[in-house]
């Protein structure tokens, strides 16, 4: 929820996500349009020094008027009404308080499909797309796979492979139960038939609840992108990530690595002979992840790279 209020014009915007309203008692009118409220709101977050990624302001812009891109590209100077600009400054106004995009929305795009987001859950990045798809091609002639994703936040990873493989039993689990609220409900949406679960990766019995969950049956996938910020790191990254991301979604433990030497352990318990675990890496971690794997006994590790050529995705299988 938003609150902005302009005591100077009596101007009162309240802005809930699915409910906006705008009281002006004193009926004053102020005329404006499209574009020059791109302009100005561009000047604003450009004087506060906050980056601003392409086409985001029009994203903010579309949400406050409930319009098209069409409409906005070919319309571009008509006039926008009173409440629709109380809306769309009240927008802007979170963003200059760092607020992410996507939170103000109440979405993202994720792997063609598209998924609520709130500050309870990570937000879904272009690079877990190629879990999904390196995911995808792994269990590719495997029939009726059995795909667990450890730390699922807004589901976007177990949702996607359940959309493009129906026949795949797939399980979601996160510590967090106000994320796997989110999971629900973008299940829910995308018609997805994912099963979830509340519980922790460093729970010491959580090998027997998986094992209890899929009834027994051995895990084909085991997927994740886990925490693997360290805490150090932290003046390097966003304040958008850092002041309104989950910490918990986001920052590990002072090696990086503690998750993954959770995860291998759980694939030893729970993975079939010929399955894999397969997890997304910081960038400079590679080396250490794949360590953490060789260490546990993983006989075949493999390394893939993203748009830009940096190790991003890491496989390991148990047999070699």
């Amino acid at each position: 929820m938003g609150l902005s209020a302009k005591r100077g014009n009596a101007f009162v915007v309240v802005v809930y996500r699915s409910q906006r309203k705008v009281l002006n008692p004193y009926g004053t009118n102020r005329v404006t349009t499209r574009r020059k409220l791109i302009e100005s709101a561009r000047k604003k977050l450009s004087t506060a020094s906050v980056p601003v990624a392409a086409k985001e302001i029009d994203w903010l812009l579309l949400e406050a008027e409930s319009i098209s891109p069409v409409e906005l590209f070919s319309n571009p100077n008509v006039e926008v009404s009173e409440s629709d600009a109380q809306v769309f400054e009240a927008f802007i106004h979170r963003r200059l308080a760092r607020e992410p995009v996507q939170y103000i929305l109440g979405y993202t795009d994720f792997y063609g499909l598209r998924f609520v987001v709130n500050p309870s859950v990570l937000i879904p990045r272009p690079e877990t797309e190629l879990v999904v798809e390196h995911a995808l091609d792994q269990i590719a002639t495997t029939k009726r796979p059995v795909v667990v994703d450890m730390g699922t936040g807004t589901g976007c990873i177990a949702i996607s492979i359940k959309h493009a493989r129906p026949d795949a039993l797939v399980f979601g689990i996160d510590i967090s139960s106000d994320a796997l609220l989110v999971a629900k409900e973008n299940a829910d949406k995308l018609n997805s038939n994912v099963v979830w679960r509340e519980d922790d990766i460093f729970s010491d019995s959580i090998s027997e609840r998986i094992r209890q969950l899929t009834r027994h049956e051995s895990v084909d996938l085991l997927v994740s992108n886990p925490p693997y910020v360290t805490p150090r790191e932290k003046e390097t990254i966003e304040p958008e990530v850092w002041m309104h991301e989950p910490s918990e979604a986001i920052f590990a433990d002072v090696t990086g690595l503690n998750a993954y030497r959770a995860l291998a352990q759980l694939g030893l318990d729970t993975l079939s002979e010929s399955g894999l675990l397969l997890v997304e890496i910081h960038t400079d971690a590679v080396q250490g992840v794949e360590g953490v794997f060789t260490e546990a006994g993983y006989g075949i590790i493999e390394r893939f790279s993203d748009l830009s050529g940096k190790d991003r995705i890491v496989l390991a299988r148990i047999r070699a």
